[in-house]
């Protein structure tokens, strides 16, 4: 087993060489016993998914403190399973980097955060720690050496690490899409790439005091750092992401994407038709699902009608209408009672509603089932929504 807290000063490295001894080198000088800052002066703090590259490179020199560095930053694990961008240095200046604890001082106050000595940020990062716990454990056996002592660190965290992933998969997925939602930039790992600069160009910033940026101070060039009013943009969403007390809900209730989505489908209705036509019959339910897609013809009403596969056998086919009075027509077209007379004992038509799952609407398609025991429509608008890939568009 291995100790609770080791200090990377303390790993003799002699037999590294070239690049490695440079790395070693560079992780050394950035060790701060437990964890290890992302830079001496720009970044003294613990970063999120540097610290789990870091890992995967201590792993090469001392597995025991790359499961420290990881163990570290998974002491301040919110709640509801997220992991925080930042575990702030209470030992590093105020000044030494905006925004640091005391800008994020609100976020302690979250209904979800950790009751640790250290404060967090708000936000988070991407999920690589699963990939530098694997990483170590792969080191470990590879050398034979250390082997007990990580499996034991493993069970210890698996705990927080599927908090972790079932956070990213609920709460930053609260349309059930498959893809995870963020807030900021710097939620992408990428945090001034020119991709966010369209996005960024239409925030709309609004009052917040003056402040100082100490980062400018560590580069040679500050043209290498984001604009004055590029970085404005990022406080402010930092600003009502604080304004909703760090809730994932409200922020994203509060988005202006969403609140346009809500707007664009509100009186909305939809229709599902499920039919089971396994074997032979596979392509036939299809066909029919198809044909019958196409006898809405050119219907004012409709705004979306989507046919596929779902599990071995099920074809499905969702269409979103204006208003009732489409959907009540579809529902009573003698085209679909043709349908479901084919398959009396195995098929069905159910309305559901879109604004529940209004994220679907506008791209709607079936998508991978992730239940294991199929789908069991209707039984949630959710549920409606949640169907399987392998979908053709209208």
């Amino acid at each position: 087993m291995f100790p609770e807290q080791t200090s990377y000063r303390q790993i003799a490295t002699p037999e590294l060489g070239g690049l490695a001894a440079r790395a070693a080198a560079v992780l050394q000088r950035n060790d701060m016993g437990g964890w290890t800052r992302a830079a001496p002066n720009l970044y003294p703090h613990q970063w999120s998914w540097d610290s789990a590259f870091i890992a995967i490179g201590l792993a090469h020199l001392d597995t025991g403190r790359a499961a420290v560095e990881i163990r570290s930053l998974l002491d301040h694990q919110w709640k509801n399973g997220k992991v925080p961008h930042i575990v702030f240095n209470p030992d590093a200046p105020p000044e030494s980097y905006f925004p640091g604890p005391e800008h994020w001082a609100s976020a302690a106050d979250a209904d979800e955060a950790p009751s640790g000595p250290a404060p967090t940020s708000g936000l988070c990062q991407p999920p690589a720690h699963a990939i530098a716990v694997r990483r170590i454990l792969e080191v470990a056996e590879r050398r034979g050496e250390g082997v007990a002592g990580v499996r034991k660190f493993l069970a210890e965290i698996y705990p927080k690490l599927l908090a972790w992933h079932r956070y990213l998969a609920t709460a930053r997925d609260p349309e059930g899409s498959g893809l995870v939602t963020i807030f900021h930039p710097w939620e992408s790992g990428t945090d001034n790439s020119p991709r966010w600069s369209a996005a960024m160009g239409r925030v709309e910033v609004g009052e917040m005091p003056d402040y100082e940026r100490p980062d400018l101070n560590h580069v040679p060039d500050p043209s290498e750092r984001p604009t004055g009013p590029e970085y404005d943009r990022f406080i402010w969403l930092v600003e009502v992401i604080k304004r909703d007390g760090c809730n994932d809900a409200a922020t994203y209730d509060a988005s202006p994407a969403v609140r346009k989505q809500r707007a664009e489908v509100a009186g909305a209705r939809a229709v599902v038709v499920y039919v089971h036509s396994g074997g032979v019959r596979r392509r036939a339910g299809l066909r029919a699902l198809r044909r019958l897609r196409a006898s809405m013809g050119d219907d004012e009403q409709l705004l979306r009608a989507v046919v596929g596969f779902g599990k071995s056998g099920d074809a499905y086919l969702l269409t979103v209408w204006e208003g009732p009075v489409g959907a009540g027509r579809f529902l009573d077209s003698p085209r679909l009672a043709e349908v479901l007379q084919r398959w009396p004992n195995s098929g069905w038509a159910n309305e559901w509603m879109p604004e529940n799952e209004f994220g679907h609407w506008d791209g709607l398609r079936l998508r991978r089932n992730r239940n294991k025991h199929g789908l069991r429509v209707p039984e949630a608008a959710r549920a409606a929504a949640d169907l399987p890939t392998k979908g053709d568009s209208r």
